[in-house]
């Protein structure tokens, strides 16, 4: 073999180390893409799951032993190992009854987790797991209603559904009411259909726009309907007809709404069919004005499958998982284009058992995207599953490099970053040695670095897949 042979060889072997396919595991996670985590030889029941902007992970739930109920949360490093500086050796064990149903990072590194049922407490940690007592009173506030999300102020949305309406609060980052929302910090907003309605759901947007979508119970039917509305809470009439469409979908259907970049809508409904014992999926998509779009997928429509999630480049997983005689869920993967044609280029491998149907993913700092679950438990235990794929985020750093503007370079210090989208991407500074010096996440379409504290010289910034140099006087 010559030597020009032998150098392409090993060139081909180095490239197929380097691409990865999408959807396979990603082995720099965990043993070769998985994670197991037991508590205490209990039965863990899996609930939330986040990321920080320093890329640590959470997984949030409740542990279930013979005389007790306990909840927790765990912290893992990126790479799937246990965070040791969180809590205790990484595991925060509280006695409470009411386990841990959503958590979430503040852009500071700070978890709010929340927990309860019809009213629920909200918490804030410290990122050593101990209590923040400068949150709300003494650390915790107590809603009324459930925890919504967090927006990219990281203020905190409460919604409350009372008869007929929707009241959503919006609280400061530190847990006071923000009183310049709405009327004195509450939006109350009652569906635009003069009957009585069910299963409000709320998807904010990051212009503060919302989408609600419910079920018409007046009638005898049960047709669904979204509107938009306003920041300030009145009716985008921009959109649909007076700022309300009924779904064109089957009535038996229950569907909720995700949103693209443009603000386009993804419209994910289902059913279970008792007779064919199984759940049925249905995509469509309306346009930014509420129009059903019939160039998506097959004549507006993608059977048989769910979204999971929209990536930042507005390319969208979804699922189209199967029950086993046991009770599990077999995942199935496949991810689109934002026009619903199939992308090939993904190729889910399955997960490494079955789970329970109480899963979550999200698309981790890095682009992959990660699964957090309970296996079913047959050994007899059920543990805490997480494992990791490949996910290249294709084309955003093309497009986010045409887009990002970097002033003043040079700077005294402070640097302000511009763009055209509020896509969130994680992003570090390091000296000229490599050392990382600051970490976070950028959420809005304006932010910025603040190097007052370094000495003069050149570092480099780091956000989704671009590197600049910042030179500070």
């Amino acid at each position: 073999m010559n030597k020009i042979t032998l150098f392409f060889l090993l060139f081909l072997l180095n490239l197929g180390m380097v691409i990865a396919q999408d959807g396979s595991y990603d082995p720099s996670f965990g043993n070769n893409g998985v994670v197991y985590t037991d508590i205490d030889q209990q039965v863990e029941v899996f609930n939330a799951v986040a990321q920080s902007p320093s890329g640590k992970i959470a997984v949030a739930g409740e542990s279930l032993g013979e005389t007790d109920v306990i909840s927790f949360i765990v912290m893992y490093l990126e790479d799937g190992t246990i965070d040791l500086s969180f809590a205790d050796n990484g595991f925060l064990i509280d006695p409470i009854t009411l386990e841990y149903k959503n958590i979430v990072f503040q852009s500071n590194g700070k978890l709010i987790a929340v927990y309860g049922g019809s009213g629920q407490t909200i918490i804030r940690l410290l990122p050593d797991g101990s209590l923040d007592t400068a949150f709300g009173t003494n650390g915790s506030i107590y809603v009324d209603g459930r925890f919504l999300q967090l927006d990219e102020n990281d203020q905190i949305y409460v919604q409350e559904n009372q008869n007929n309406s929707v009241i959503l609060k919006r609280l400061l980052p530190n847990g006071d009411l923000d009183t310049a929302y709405g009327t004195n910090g509450l939006l109350t907003i009652t569906p635009n259909n003069g009957g009585s309605v069910s299963g409000i759901k709320v998807t904010l947007l990051p212009s503060g726009n919302l989408f609600l979508n419910y079920d018409e119970t007046a009638g005898g039917n049960a047709p669904s309907y979204i509107e938009k509305y306003h920041s300030n809470g009145e009716l985008d009439t921009t959109f649909g007809t007076n700022g309300k469409i009924e779904i064109p979908i089957e009535e038996e259907f229950a569907c909720s709404t995700r949103a693209f970049s443009d603000e386009s809508v993804l419209v994910s409904c289902s059913y279970w069919d008792f007779d064919l014992m199984m759940m049925v999926y249905k995509l469509l998509k309306l346009s930014p004005e509420g129009n059903f779009d019939a160039n998506f997928g097959t004549n507006g429509y993608i059977q048989g499958r769910s979204v999971e999630l929209i990536q930042q480049n507005q390319r969208f997983i979804t699922n189209s998982s199967s029950v086993d005689y046991e009770g599990g869920t077999n995942i199935n993967f496949k991810r689109y284009y934002s026009n619903g044609t199939l992308d090939s280029s993904f190729q889910f491998e399955p997960a490494p058992e079955t789970i329970e149907h109480t899963y979550k993913s999200m698309i981790t700092n890095s682009g992959k995207l990660l699964v957090a679950a309970n296996n079913m438990g047959l050994d007899p235990f059920q543990d805490i599953l997480l494992f990791q794929y490949h996910n290249d985020p294709l084309g955003i750093p093309e497009e986010i490099k045409t887009r990002i503007t970097v002033l003043p370079n040079p700077s005294n210090g402070v640097f302000y970053l511009k763009r055209q989208h509020a896509i969130h991407n994680s992003y570090t500074v390091s000296d000229i040695n490599g050392r990382v010096l600051l970490a976070g996440t950028f959420r809005n379409t304006e932010n910025q670095v603040d190097l007052s504290s370094f000495a003069a010289g050149m570092y480099f910034l780091k956000c989704a897949g671009n590197t600049f140099r910042l030179l500070k006087n």
